[in-house]
């Protein structure tokens, strides 16, 4: 691995470990002043990715609550990034491999734009499970 790959790699291990010591909270979030709310409802297959595309308006407190699971004690992947829309691409930023519902992540936008949220199998989902999260962000 070059050393450029191994900064970079370290940098996303930071950021992981980041939102999974933000993340886990059972608390109900706390909303941004005003703040929007985004509602996403999916399907999680084995071995799949699903992202979901948001838009923010400034900058500010955003989080993300894994409100409900199909699969009692399913636990699976859960980032944030940047959504390009040309390449429909979602670039993580943050992520963590524990999220379960329940759980509540909070981040910081730095600036407006387009944003998105990622959930993943991470060898855990043995059949479909459903799922509902809710961004609310400036």
């Amino acid at each position: 691995m070059t050393p450029s790959a191994l900064r970079r790699l370290s940098a996303f291990v930071l950021l992981g470990a980041t939102l999974a010591a933000c993340g886990g909270d059972s608390s109900s979030p706390t909303a941004p002043t005003n703040s929007s709310t985004d509602t996403f409802s999916s399907t999680l297959d084995p071995g799949g990715i699903v992202t979901h595309p948001f838009t923010i308006a400034g900058p500010g407190s955003l989080s993300i609550s894994v409100d409900t699971v199909s699969t009692t004690g399913l636990v699976f992947g859960l980032g944030l990034g940047d959504w390009n829309g040309t390449t429909s691409v979602c670039t993580l930023q943050l992520s963590s491999a524990t999220a379960k519902q329940g759980d509540v992540f909070n981040a910081t936008a730095s600036q407006a734009g387009n944003y998105c949220v990622q959930v993943a199998d991470i060898g855990n989902v043995q059949s479909s499970a459903t799922y509902t999260l809710r961004v609310t962000h400036p």
